[in-house]
């Protein structure tokens, strides 16, 4: 990691007011993940504007915008989105001489609305409504 200047820390399990604080601290989410179950850590990501970059597999990929996809075995995608967002951050902060906080993310922000819990207790209301009007239009006939 020397030769390219990255780097990386690794941590165990962390308590989420440090998670939280590093989705508003980190330049973006890179999940290259295959075998992820489901996208959470994508869509609470976008939920704090943060970017994300994922592996544009069904369990997770369907989750984000087709722009944050990318495919899981291509590893000049990968490098050239990363390399991307190192340039958006390298010349917003001077390449790291004026700190300047990466700004939220609004597209991402509105996306993630469909996810939230307003939105998903509407569409279930919605959903009950009509097997209820269903179930009504059966009992009179």
């Amino acid at each position: 990691m020397e030769d390219a200047e990255v780097r990386l820390t690794l941590k165990g399990r962390i308590e989420d007011e440090e998670l939280q604080r590093l989705r508003l601290t980190c330049e973006a989410l890179l999940f290259p993940s295959a075998a992820e179950g489901y996208g959470y850590p994508p869509v609470e990501a976008m939920a704090a504007g943060l970017p994300v970059l994922v592996a544009d597999m069904p369990n997770h990929g369907s989750m984000v915008p087709s722009d944050c996809r990318l495919p899981v075995d291509d590893v000049e995608a990968w490098v050239e989105a990363i390399s991307a967002l190192h340039a958006t951050w390298s010349a917003r902060t001077n390449a790291g001489a004026n700190p300047v906080s990466r700004p939220a993310d609004e597209t991402l922000l509105a996306h993630v609305e469909r996810f939230s819990f307003d939105a998903q207790a509407q569409a279930l209301s919605a959903a009950l409504d009509g097997l209820m009007e269903n179930v009504t239009e059966a009992s009179v006939d």
